[in-house]
């Protein structure tokens, strides 16, 4: 099992702010909270010397050691997406797909041509990143045994990372455990789930990827309204804590210093606890939101920053495509591919404009879901 621990007097890898209990929905209702500059991170203090003997002379002062810039709090390795310099950079993203594995299910485009858009792009460019927010894992009807395969679907249609949402608690934390010690090339992130006996993280805060020297970091964010709706399932764990809102903008600042975009992976939506927009306008420093839970498409500026999400179901794939000079991004487009573009490509303009007139099946994500449907007795 995964294990990230939290650590006093550290900065927080979390972003959640101010979701302290009782919090309104209300932006002028939230007390200000003073947090310290972050500056540098802090040095591991040298040894303290011995008193020099009469005989001897004062040693010399020891240099500050400073941590080298690839080690990462929470031991977090930088993943190198692509070794050369990017001009461009494309994060794709889905949510809220509650297993709607098989094309045509609820407007569903499946997880067999997802995968065939998805390894096409892959094949494209080393550039890319394939985010999930959530809501990903379960469907009651297909029971606990049915989120191992949905893992098992991930890491072959290659995403990089995903953030539990709250219906992914429905049968309990463990089986969720269970399916991030499953994915080796998939980051289960979330930067505000904790166990309450100890304030371990649950699962891994965030992730680096380096395009080149140009480097981006993703965090996620799981709704504190998890708790309400699934009690059971989240019996011993928190989403939110004193320390994780007195450190937000500390961590976001972390970020900015290690990566040159950072992007939160959220499943917060209109949230009764808080939204989106509000985590945004309380934080400085967040480039991409990429969002969940409310099962609805999104693609806006909130201040500076740009929110998007892909709706449900496998509907949509969203993209934001960086152009890239040096460490400096840009937003050159956003846009979503419809799952009636990737079924019925000959009347898409889009996948005409692209030269696509057909997205065959996987046979890899066909033979999976055979299998688990058989598994189910679906």
């Amino acid at each position: 099992m995964k294990h990230f621990k939290t650590v006093s007097n550290l900065l927080i890898i979390a972003l959640l702010a101010l979701t302290l209990a009782g919090c309104a929905s209300n932006v002028d209702s939230v007390p200000a909270i003073v947090l310290p500059s972050l500056g540098s991170l802090p040095a591991p203090a040298p040894a303290p010397a011995p008193a020099p003997s009469p005989a001897e002379e004062a040693p010399v002062p020891a240099e500050e050691v400073v941590a080298p810039a690839d080690e990462l709090l929470y031991g977090v390795t930088p993943i190198v997406k692509d070794a050369d310099s990017a001009t461009d950079v494309y994060i794709a993203f889905t949510g809220d797909s509650h297993v709607r594995a098989i094309e045509g299910e609820d407007g569903s485009m499946g997880y067999s041509k997802l995968a065939t858009i998805s390894k096409y792009a892959q094949a494209y460019t080393d550039d890319l990143l394939l985010l999930d927010a959530g809501g990903t894992f379960v469907r009651p009807e297909y029971g606990p045994e049915a989120a191992g395969a949905v893992a098992s679907a991930l890491s072959v249609i290659g995403y990089d990372a995903v953030v539990p949402g709250d219906s992914d608690y429905e049968y309990g934390y463990q089986t969720l455990l269970d399916v991030d010690g499953m994915m080796e090339d998939v980051a289960l992130l979330s930067a505000n789930t904790f166990y309450e006996s100890n304030g371990d993280f649950l699962f891994q805060p965030y992730q680096v990827y380096a395009f080149g020297d140009f480097k981006v970091a993703v965090t996620g964010l799981t709704t504190p309204d998890t708790k309400a709706l699934y009690p059971e399932g989240t019996e011993g764990v928190g989403f939110i804590s004193d320390q994780i809102v007195a450190n937000a903008q500390i961590a976001v600042d972390y970020l900015n210093q290690i990566a040159d975009y950072v992007i939160v992976l959220g499943h917060i939506g209109n949230s009764d606890t808080i939204t989106s927009e509000e985590i945004i306008s309380y934080l400085d420093g967040i480039d991409l939101f990429i969002d969940g839970h409310n099962h609805e498409s999104v693609n806006k500026m909130v201040g500076s920053t740009l929110l998007v999400s892909a709706g449900s179901f496998l509907n949509n794939v969203g993209v934001v495509h960086l152009t890239v000079d040096g460490n400096e991004a840009n937003v050159a487009e956003t846009f979503f591919i419809s799952s009636s573009d990737v079924l019925n490509p000959s009347e898409s303009a889009l996948m005409k404009a692209n030269g696509v007139t057909s997205v065959p099946s996987d046979s890899e994500i066909d033979a999976l879901v055979a299998a688990t449907a058989e598994n189910l007795g679906l």
